[in-house]
């Protein structure tokens, strides 16, 4: 079952349409399988599949997607994005090599999967973006994750562009497992030049004070709510239980 037309309308909505078109459906996945005996294809040298997207405007939107079983299927490898039959924009993206999952900085199964036919398609594997090329206006622009942690989140990206400009981006998380709080940003940089900062209470996992180019921006305070209670009772619920100030 494929998805070919949606429509979207109501009142004071106007009517937007979009439509799908699938291609390269058949032919070579891990296998070519319009020969015979189904001889194995080289990997990573499957054809991928298509999906063409026509926006309510006109643009159209092409997408390839990989169908190389237990390498890249279902994965989006490339977008296409056309206006008035014209190329206006690509995006390339390159993942994170299968040969080096066993070395990498995470795990390589995000847990098991127990639907059948799992293990061959890999759907549970980890597989990030490592790269990306987006080519638009005359320009190629580049972004390369060079570190992960080990919850695969990007910690150190590289970006630059054809012109000759490039920058690099450090993140930090704060991560508190015992109150199942995770991927808060604690710090960022760019070119090594602390951008933000936020540090957090240990006991809620919740921001206290946050820092803009190395300058407290923004505080918090919260109090316990037994204490709270006690003052509101002593007088007459004159005070709130957090203040917030920026500075």
């Amino acid at each position: 079952m494929s998805l070919v037309a949606r429509t979207i309308e109501g009142p004071g909505v106007p009517r937007a349409s979009w439509t799908y078109q699938y291609a390269n459906l058949g032919g070579k996945y891990n296998r070519e399988v319009r020969q015979q005996g189904w001889p194995m294809v080289p990997v990573g040298q499957s054809e991928p599949k298509i999906t063409i997207e026509t926006q309510p405007d006109g643009v159209v939107k092409t997408y390839e997607f990989g169908k190389e079983v237990a390498y890249n299927d279902g994965l989006l490898l490339a977008t296409s994005t056309s206006s008035g039959g014209a190329v206006v924009r690509t995006d390339r993206s390159v993942y994170y090599p299968d040969a080096e999952l066993a070395t990498a900085p995470f795990p390589r199964a995000a847990g098991r999967n127990l639907k059948h036919g799992a293990t061959e398609l890999g759907e549970h594997l980890n597989r990030p973006v490592q790269s990306t090329l987006t080519t638009q206006d005359g320009v190629q622009f580049t972004r390369t994750v060079q570190a992960f942690d080990p919850s695969v989140r990007e910690i150190e990206v590289a970006e630059s562009n054809s012109n000759g400009q490039g920058r690099s981006i450090s993140t930090q998380y704060y991560d508190n497992p015992q109150l199942w709080v995770r991927g808060q940003v604690a710090r960022s940089l760019v070119n090594g030049i602390e951008q933000s900062r936020t540090e957090f209470d240990t006991a809620t996992a919740q921001p206290v004070r946050a820092y803009v180019f190395g300058r407290l921006a923004q505080q918090v305070w919260q109090r316990h709510r037994a204490h709270d209670a006690a003052e509101r009772a002593s007088t007459a619920g004159a005070k709130h239980g957090f203040r917030c100030s920026r500075l």
